[in-house]
């Protein structure tokens, strides 16, 4: 499927979107969020105002930053739902500090 004559942001996503999350999936091994990070990454470049002769590597940069960004979001996700877990067990319960 080519859609020539759109956007160049709009034509590279919509000529080389496998390729695009292929790339994605270098740093995410979940193919639907890899998905995600190229739409988001495309509505990213849509929102902005960059030369049109540098849309493959702005737009690769762009999937590389925010599959970097969610990779951070889960290990702080997952480090902050380990600590909340242990916080819990080691913390004395109501009647102990009461007394």
């Amino acid at each position: 499927m080519t859609a020539r004559g759109l956007d160049p942001g709009l034509e590279m996503y919509a000529d080389e979107r496998d390729k695009l999350i292929a790339v994605a999936c270098r740093y995410i091994d979940n193919p639907a969020v890899a998905e995600e990070v190229v739409q988001e990454s495309w509505l990213r470049w849509n929102s902005k105002q960059y030369p049109p002769d540098q849309v493959r590597p702005i737009l690769l940069r762009i999937i590389k930053n925010l599959s970097i960004d969610w990779l951070r979001r889960q290990k702080t996700e997952r480090t902050g739902l380990a600590e909340f877990a242990y916080g819990t067990e080691e913390a004395p319960d109501t009647e102990r500090v009461v007394s």
